[in-house]
């Protein structure tokens, strides 16, 4: 693509600014104004997984409550992006859709911190033991009551602290033994929807959780107990050895059959058009015409339409029609429902190619980051985006010394990862890639200062023809 797209004013400002050392601190916020009027509205991306230990494919995924929320569709593997003006800690949940019409819904946190503008946060079985454990525990009440409640919420999260969540966390891995994969975080770790991948999946895929007012209870899909726990023992660093599933109960639930649900038959029969890839701008036409349902009567069709940059829109119809202005991969989500209120949900991926004078953006295919596990103190921890709408499709996952990156459904972190502060982004205009480079707090480097390293990082940036660099993204 052209150099074009990215030579604006503020990127060379700010590769200058960088230069000559008098660059601002990394996570600054630069969004007020120099009149004195108010600061511009700070948009924040929260990313992750939807699971029931299978994918929550075309999944809900909210933040707030049922009558206040900010929603954004996921894609079939789960993923999905939100783009919310969050100012304060609050519940998220996953609605995902079953075959036979029902909706289960997951709950997990998001944590607010003022300085931070991206998140991971994925919502899974074990997000939702959690708290639902934190809410019978502390609240007198099951996670799904408190969550109709405002005042229950906001006690809910006024005394669920990390340390809190951390100490639960361990304990189910203490609990759950071999089949809850050593140290691993549900909330914040990457995830992926995939048994063969993902050791949490493949617990999530053979034991459940089943949470009353004072204990526990792991089971496996043929509804047995396997172990039992007091909440109390849940919320402190106590042994629970003498509970600790065995080998030879994880490969028992292991073998069983994972149950499916009724099949209610609705034929959703939705056509897209364009079918292709197109350049932005595109009309597309979603049609949903010749679904029919077993009940009879006619159907009723929403739309959900999550566009890269995760914001959403809905419409409702049996036929749709829109404009795509922007480039990259788009959910489209439509849910029929029939005279009895049975309903079933498809969804289709709408990929656009960015325009030849469109604005280049990033994030929205996610990223290839520095995993915590993988940093040591000779890593460099860095964090890679591909440019929405590209023909690239995913970005460069570096494997040697010193890089080694692993894929995220969330954008790059925008201030810190890895508890490293941000230097500044490095975009190779050329490749339609840009680099996140942050500190890595595990190497000591007692000769620069952090503005230093800031600076000749920016010059190695922009010592390659065509690259561009900016403090932020």
């Amino acid at each position: 693509m052209s150099r074009r797209y990215l030579t604006t004013l503020t990127v060379l400002m700010a590769s200058i600014g960088v230069l000559l050392g008098c660059a601002q601190p990394a996570g600054s916020d630069t969004s007020g104004t120099t009149d004195g009027t108010a600061d511009a509205t700070i948009y924040r991306q929260i990313a992750g997984t939807s699971a029931l230990g299978r994918a929550g494919s075309w999944s809900s995924n909210c933040l707030g409550s049922d009558l206040a929320s900010e929603c954004a569709r996921a894609d079939s593997e789960g993923n999905y992006l939100l783009s919310t003006p969050a100012e304060q800690s609050q519940l998220m949940w996953s609605d995902i859709p079953e075959s036979d019409g029902t909706t289960v819904r997951l709950y997990s946190r998001y944590r607010h911190q003022d300085g931070l503008t991206s998140a991971l946060i994925n919502i899974n079985p074990s997000t939702h033991a959690v708290l639902d454990i934190w809410s019978n525990s502390q609240q007198g009440q099951s996670l799904e009551l408190c969550a109709e409640e405002a005042t229950c919420i906001d006690a809910l999260l006024a005394g669920f602290s990390a340390a809190v969540e951390q100490t639960i966390v361990a304990q189910l891995d203490e609990l759950l033994g071999e089949a809850w994969p050593d140290g691993r975080d549900p909330f914040d770790d990457v995830y992926l929807a995939d048994p063969d991948l993902d050791e949490l999946d493949l617990m999530h895929d053979t034991l459940g959780f089943v949470v009353s007012s004072s204990d526990l209870s792991v089971i496996d899909n043929a509804g047995e107990i396997l172990t039992q726990v007091s909440l109390g023992r849940l919320l402190q660093a106590v042994e629970l050895a003498d509970l600790t599933l065995t080998s030879a109960q994880i490969s028992a639930a292991q073998a069983l059959p994972i149950p499916d649900p009724e099949i209610i038959v609705i034929s959703l029969r939705m056509s897209v058009s364009p079918t292709l890839a197109t350049e932005a701008p595109v009309d597309v036409l979603v049609s949903d015409r010749g679904s029919s349902s077993v009940a009879g009567g006619e159907l009723t069709f929403s739309h959900d339409l999550t566009l890269a940059n995760g914001a959403s829109l809905s419409f409702s119809g049996a036929d749709v029609v829109t404009t795509i202005t922007a480039g990259g991969d788009h959910n489209w989500v439509v849910t029929a429902t029939d005279i009895n209120d049975f309903s079933i949900t498809q969804g289709y991926v709408i990929s656009v190619l960015n325009g030849s004078d469109g604005v280049a953006t990033f994030g929205g295919a996610g990223s290839c980051l520095t995993p915590l596990t993988g940093l040591n103190a000779n890593a460099l921890n860095q964090c890679h985006e591909v440019q929405n709408g590209t023909a690239l499709g995913s970005c460069d996952q570096l494997d040697s010394g010193s890089v080694s990156l692993s894929d995220s459904p969330a954008p790059c972190a925008r201030e810190v990862q890895n508890e490293g502060a941000l230097f500044g982004v490095c975009t190779w205009v050329d490749s339609e890639l840009r680099v996140f480079h942050y500190e890595n707090p595990l190497r000591l480097n007692l000769v620069e200062l952090f503005s230093e390293r800031q600076s000749r990082i920016a010059t190695e940036c922009i010592s390659d023809v065509g690259n561009l660099w900016s403090i932020s993204p």
